[in-house]
């Protein structure tokens, strides 16, 4: 009789990982148990399709809260609930200054003034922020490259983005 107790047990406990492993490989394959295997990106949305991402307003914008727009080429995302002392990085085939970001780089407010800009970086990569003080929380602001300059400069993580609207929490 003794032998048969553990028996079931044995059993029992054989019984349980298997449902633990079984729930373990559902959580694993993202709810699916499809035997289509599934491709990075392949949920990613395509060239022409307007994608909207709302965020709650405790969140904080991590650089992957883009948005898609029309057309083949992304020429502007949105940036949400961006941190007051947001920076941009640029690369440059020129040597990028405070005194000529002007003619490469523009950031305007809601009401199209211009923003004073700093810039820091001596080679290909320069960081751009707001010369004094910090952007107003609530308000929304557009960082631009200026037309005629996108040869020469682009925005580092954001592939053929001529513009970035961004608000700030």
């Amino acid at each position: 009789m003794g032998k048969s107790k553990f028996k079931n047990i044995r059993l029992l406990i054989a019984l349980a990982l298997t449902v633990v492993c079984a729930l373990g490989l559902f959580a694993a394959c993202n709810g699916s148990l499809s035997p289509e295997p599934t491709l990075p990106g392949a949920n990613l949305p395509l060239p022409g399709i307007d994608i909207v991402v709302p965020f709650p307003d405790d969140s904080v914008s991590t650089g992957d809260t883009r948005t898609s727009h029309s057309g083949l080429y992304k020429d502007a995302d949105t940036l949400f609930n961006c941190d007051k002392n947001i920076t941009f990085e640029v690369e440059s085939l020129d040597i990028l200054t405070t005194s000529n970001i002007y003619e490469y780089v523009r950031v305007t407010d809601k009401n199209g003034e211009d923003v004073p800009l700093a810039v820091e970086g001596y080679s290909a990569v320069f960081t751009l922020y707001k010369r004094e003080g910090s952007y107003t929380p609530g308000e929304t602001y557009k960082i631009y490259i200026v037309d005629g300059k996108e040869e020469n400069v682009s925005f580092v993580g954001y592939d053929m983005v001529k513009e970035i609207t961004f608000s700030i929490y």
